[in-house]
């Protein structure tokens, strides 16, 4: 039954788990040469620095718009109702859920219902739907046919991007990362494949548009930064020429040695003295613009433009390298701020980076160039000095006009180098179409699912149900205290088996012939064995009992004491049970005058024994109900009566009570000295009759066996079961028939 209903249930959850369909795509992502330097602002690898391929394809840029393009925020489970709702759009305040739109008999109007069956809408066909809920759905008419009904779910765009998310799988293909390959899985192959194409595209559209936008930011730096060098160059060259007007007309003067200043050249001294003098200036002043810079780093704002413009700052490769790395994170920073919010992990991740490096990083190495600087002004003051005594008659003007021309020279040489890279920025977003992706293959639709689980679902709900059915069996064997196996007998309760009675059909309230037979059959058996167990010594004589009430101990008594008078043997029944005792009525014989009367001396022996229907076969009824017949039991009436029983008779079956009703059986038990075991199958209590035999074992009571009452036909009983066809049957002149059955009580 288990096993049955586990194949119906697996047959249930195959048609709710249609067949999966995979469908793959490949991309090819440009990367970086590492043996190759920074070529300018276009660097082929430079797209995504701070997150990876896989979070730009999850992000909701890419997923929200795929989601509304298929209109994958609306499916149904018929494909013939497909039509009908692929131009269905949601808003943002849409009432999530499944619906079923109906339309009446006429074909003239609709009803929309939700999942509880509520009529949310209605109208006439041809108007828009779910205008209330959020949708903008207008189908068309000829769609929309009298009587049809269409089912359908709707949930968000953004919930829909999600479950998108959660059936895409990306994964590397080779180890230097180029190649990356798109799989989606979904149960309509035609559905998931538009979908994969679409992703796809937009997936490389994106990245395009952020590598545009990065490029542009770029530019939009290295323009500012233009700007102020143009600046600079012009102040430089108006500062020269405003000297060179104002010393035109002054005289020139001689130096020490006799010529001119402008001679003063070919003097090395002179020429050590300018160029020392010149240096100092430019070391002072660059000092103190990176002192500025650092303090405007204090309060929140980096002037980076201003420090790249420094001579003594482009001198230097850590501190170019880091304001390079900078500039790198803020257009970084800037392209990300155009897609996604502050909140977005990637724009957080960006933000983190440039303000470390506003912070830390930058102010950190400038102060270092600042700490050199100092040094440097210190070493050309001293230099300076020691040369100032022997050239005090030099040029003030020619000095300052020296210092103006190479501040010329320096403000020109930064402009054109910006200048150039300017360029290269332009030419990087003219040839920034060329996105870092490329789509190397399109999605096609797959012919045969990747997997197809209805078979594999049903045979494990199969196994699964056969599983459990053993596994229920086992664990209900394991719990049952009943008896169910002639082993329990033998192994748990330590006993002998003499014998079993087999269960017997009934047929409108009767027996068969043929089941009499078979229990008789079994009775002679137990007789067999009953006798070998006793001995030879005296007269059989056995206390019959049981652990609890229905066990079939009366019915193996009386059954077995006809066995025995059959055989010849001078046989009598005893019921010891002076409580309950009814043995008398399956031989038409009466309860009293009976033991009970016997022992309280109201009655003689012969008084009380009777004779049946059976030949050999007497009776001794239970007697008159006594309160004190349990006393009456163990008095020294019984053991004489016992003892001048056991001179007339050759076989003595006394009945008792079950072990577990009162101590009569324990008495009875010690007096005959014996016990036959009654157990009956599917019905005895195994560990309550485990513990009554723990009783009997400490009393002089000897236990010949047991007989196991109403076994079933079945493999364990087996070995307690006869042969069909071999029945006793007497033969006369007209043929055969059956002998008649003796059986006194059914079962």
């Amino acid at each position: 039954m288990v096993a049955l209903v586990g194949a119906g249930a697996g047959f249930v959850m195959t048609r709710f788990m249609p067949p999966q369909y995979v469908v793959e795509t490949t991309i090819w992502m440009e990367r970086p040469d590492r043996g190759e330097g920074d070529r300018g602002p276009v660097r082929p690898g430079a797209l995504l620095t701070s997150y990876a391929w896989v979070d730009l394809l999850n992000s909701y840029a890419v997923l929200d718009h795929v989601a509304e393009e298929m209109r994958l925020y609306a499916w149904t489970d018929d494909p013939d109702d497909w039509e009908v709702i692929q131009d269905l759009t949601v808003a943002d305040d849409i009432e999530v859920g499944g619906y079923v739109l109906e339309v009446n008999g006429d074909g003239a109007r609709y009803t929309l219902a939700d999942e509880e069956g509520e009529v949310v809408e209605e109208g006439e066909v041809g108007t828009p739907i779910g205008s209330a809920l959020g949708f903008a759905w207008n189908p068309a008419p000829e769609l929309l046919t009298a009587g049809r009904s269409v089912a359908l779910n709707v949930t968000t765009p953004r919930d829909a991007a999600r479950g998108l998310a959660a059936s895409l799988t990306a994964r590397m293909m080779d180890q230097a990362g180029n190649f990356m390959r798109l799989e989606l899985r979904g149960d309509d192959p035609e559905r998931i494949t538009a979908t994969l194409n679409a992703l796809t595209e937009r997936f490389v559209e994106v990245a395009g548009e952020l590598k545009r936008a990065r490029l542009d930011e770029w530019e939009e730096i290295l323009n500012t930064q233009l700007e102020y060098a143009a600046t600079s160059l012009a102040q430089a060259e108006e500062a020269l020429e405003r000297h060179e007007v104002a010393t035109i007309t002054l005289p020139s003067r001689s130096t020490p040695g006799g010529g001119a200043a402008e001679d003063t050249g070919a003097d090395p001294i002179f020429q050590d003295f300018f160029a020392t003098n010149i240096e100092l200036e430019d070391v002072r002043r660059d000092r103190e613009v990176i002192q500025r810079a650092l303090n405007q780093a204090s309060e929140g704002s980096l002037p980076v433009e201003a420090l790249e413009i420094v001579p003594s700052v482009q001198g230097s490769s850590e501190m170019m390298q880091a304001l390079g790395t900078l500039n790198d994170r803020r257009a970084e920073l800037r392209a990300l701020r155009f897609r996604y919010t502050d909140q977005h992990p990637a724009v957080e991740e960006a933000l983190a980076e440039v303000r470390i490096m506003e912070q830390q990083a930058v102010p950190s190495i400038a102060r270092g160039l600042v700490a050199e600087l100092q040094a440097r002004e210190a070493n050309l003051e001293r230099r300076a000095g020691s040369a100032r005594t022997s050239l005090q008659q030099i040029p003030v003007r020619d000095v300052e006009a020296m210092r103006l021309r190479r501040a010329v020279d320096q403000a020109d040489a930064v402009y054109r180098d910006l200048s150039q890279r300017v360029e290269d920025a332009r030419l990087g977003t003219s040839a920034s179409s060329i996105a870092d992706l490329r789509l190397l293959d399109r999605a096609q639709v797959p012919r045969t699912p990747e997997s197809d689980q209805r078979a594999r679902i049903l045979f494990l709900s199969i196994i699964g149900g056969l599983g459990l059915g053993l596994l229920g069996a086992i664990l209900m064997d394991r719990s049952d205290q009943r008896l169910r196996y002639p082993e329990q007998v033998t192994y748990e309760l330590g006993l002998t088996i003499l014998g079993a009675v087999p269960h017997v059909r009934h047929r409108n309230g009767g027996r068969t012939g043929d089941d009499d037979e078979r229990v008789m059959e079994a009775l002679r058996g137990i007789r067999f064995n009953l006798v070998h167990a006793y001995g030879s010594a005296g007269p059989l004589l056995v206390t019959v009992t049981s652990p609890g009430v229905g066990d079939g101990k009366s019915f193996i008594t009386v059954n077995l004491a006809l066995a025995f008078a059959e055989l010849g043997h001078r046989t009598l029944l005893v019921d010891g049970d002076v409580r309950r005792g009814g043995i008398h009525s399956l031989v038409e014989g009466r309860r009293k005058p009976g033991l009970t009367d016997y022992l309280a001396g109201k009655e003689t022996r012969e008084g009380i024994i009777q004779e049946t229907l059976f030949p050999s076969l007497h009776l001794i009824g239970s007697g008159t109900r006594m309160s004190h017949g349990p006393e009456l039991l163990a008095s020294a009436a019984m053991r004489q009566l016992i003892a001048e029983l056991r001179a007339s008779y050759s076989v003595i079956l006394v009945d008792s009570p079950p072990l577990g009703a009162a101590v009569d059986p324990l008495i009875l038990g010690a007096l005959t000295g014996n016990f036959l075991f009654v157990v009956r199958n599917g019905t005895t209590d195994r560990s309550f009759a485990e513990a009554k035999l723990e009783m009997v074992d400490r009393l002089p009571i000897r236990i010949l066996g047991a007989v196991l009452n109403d076994v079933p036909s079945s493999t364990v009983y087996q070995g307690y079961s006869y042969l069909p066809g071999y029945l006793a049957v007497d033969e006369d002149e007209g043929g055969t028939k059956e002998r008649p059955a003796k059986l006194l009580s059914s079962l």
